[in-house]
């Protein structure tokens, strides 16, 4: 089982370093269908949610740092959603131990086919929320943190697209979304860990901790290398690769659920 997670992981890493997000969108299915394979039961859903946030907090904190060191993040656009981010970090992590881990599959595979669909078809009006970072990122932030630790999707998922309404670079969406999944991924975790719920072998709060584990180390090894190639590879085609992931990701946890 180890290896699987640790695989999972290289992948995670390359990708939170290539688009600024956390990679839960490949750890949360992943790490429920490998627990569900090897028989756990119960809160499934919920394990692989907040297992995903944990390993999100160290991958993007990685990232985080080759980015800071590279000077690309936008620190007042996230100064703007810090605040939105706290909040809804808190309440989607509470919402999350009160629905269904059926639920909570069903909600997970509608809203990656939809990011799936957007990040494809780039061609499609992108928004435009100011000339400068506001308030509106305010709200957005709420609403990403929300989602994020209800979902366990880390935040960066979210970010990136908002963050195109503003007049940054490629570059820049990247690093500053991968601050953002840094700090709702965090949060989220912290709520995990302390909130009640069902405990089973091998794991602390709601983290299963052989796959944080197994997950977290080797995603140290890639998310730099993501960096680099954030540099070097044209945003498009990242988007149009990612989004083919996310759909049929989105597709099998409907069908899972």
């Amino acid at each position: 089982m180890e290896l699987i997670f640790v695989a999972l992981g290289l992948a995670i890493g390359l990708l939170a370093g290539l688009l600024g997000i956390g990679g839960g969108l490949l750890a949360v299915p992943a790490t429920y269908v490998v627990l569900i394979w090897y028989g756990f039961d119960g809160n499934v859903m919920h394990l692989a949610i907040a297992t995903s946030l944990a390993v999100t907090t160290v991958t993007s904190l990685a990232s985080t740092l080759a980015h800071h060191q590279a000077r690309h993040i936008q620190f007042t656009a996230l100064g703007f959603l810090m605040p939105g981010l706290a909040i809804g970090s808190i309440s989607g992590a509470h919402l999350a131990h009160l629905l269904s881990a059926h639920f909570l599959s069903l909600i997970f595979g509608n809203i990656a086919i939809l990011l799936g669909f957007y990040f494809f078809f780039h061609r499609l009006p992108l928004p435009h929320f100011g000339h400068k970072p506001n308030l509106t990122l305010a709200l957005f932030g709420l609403v990403i943190g929300h989602l994020s630790s209800l979902l366990g999707i880390g935040g960066g998922t979210f970010t990136f697209p908002v963050l195109l309404g503003y007049p940054f670079s490629a570059t820049a969406i990247a690093a500053t979304s991968s601050a953002a999944t840094f700090f709702t991924a965090l949060i989220g975790t912290i709520m995990f860990l302390i909130i009640p719920s069902p405990s089973h072998a091998e794991t602390y709060g709601s983290i299963y901790l052989p796959a944080f584990l197994s997950m977290a180390i080797p995603s140290l090894l890639t998310a730099p290398i993501g960096v680099y190639l954030a540099r070097k590879v044209h945003i498009d085609i990242l988007k149009r690769i990612f989004a083919c992931i996310v759909i049929l990701i989105g597709a099998s946890m409907i069908w899972l659920g």
